[in-house]
């Protein structure tokens, strides 16, 4: 082959733009995505912003949704509020045994276990054992559902020597759970 000097220039122009194109051009390359990546992660972080700023500016609003929440608790009596958890745990023991002897119940025990701190709230334990009409095993029951001070049947057992007989009394042992507080330091 006949290198001329026309061909000679291309060939020489050729490569100096190939020492001098490729490596800019990579450096360009890497350089752009560079500038993605970081103009992805600035619109990330301009969107965190936005949600921390969206969330300091509802914040008296759930301020006083939570106090208003707190208020209702309290007006609503859904816990016991006596001054000690052992006055609570026996007002709410007089109360279960009103609610035996108004379902036609006889009470033969009460048992009141320690209290137990659960999230700011003492939560008490009663446990029962009654003779109860079977008609009146429904009612009982419901009547513990709606109570106020809310309580809670934790267990609960049933027993009738008389198998068959919708008149049969019920030998019921059970245990009734419910709170006391909250506690005006740990709102």
């Amino acid at each position: 082959m006949v290198h001329t000097p026309a061909s000679r220039r291309w060939t020489a122009i050729g490569l100096l733009l190939a020492i001098v194109v490729l490596p800019v051009g990579a450096s360009l390359a890497w350089a752009g995505a560079w500038c993605v990546g970081y103009c992805r992660a600035l619109y990330d972080t301009a969107e965190v912003v936005q949600g921390y700023e969206l969330a300091i500016a509802e914040a008296p609003a759930r301020r006083r949704a939570i106090d208003a929440m707190q208020r209702a608790l309290a007006t609503e009596h859904s816990f016991y509020d006596d001054s000690t958890s052992e006055r609570a745990s026996a007002s709410m023991a007089q109360s279960l045994r009103e609610t035996v002897q108004q379902s036609g119940g006889d009470l033969r025990s009460v048992t009141i276990d320690p209290t137990l701190p659960v999230n700011g709230l003492d939560k008490m334990q009663v446990g029962l054992d009654l003779v109860v009409p079977s008609a009146s095993l429904p009612r009982f029951l419901s009547a513990l559902q709606t109570m106020r001070p809310f309580m809670f049947v934790s267990s609960l057992s049933v027993s009738s020597a008389q198998f068959g007989s919708a008149e049969g009394q019920l030998w019921v042992t059970m245990k009734v759970s419910a709170f006391r507080g909250p506690h005006r330091d740990a709102i």
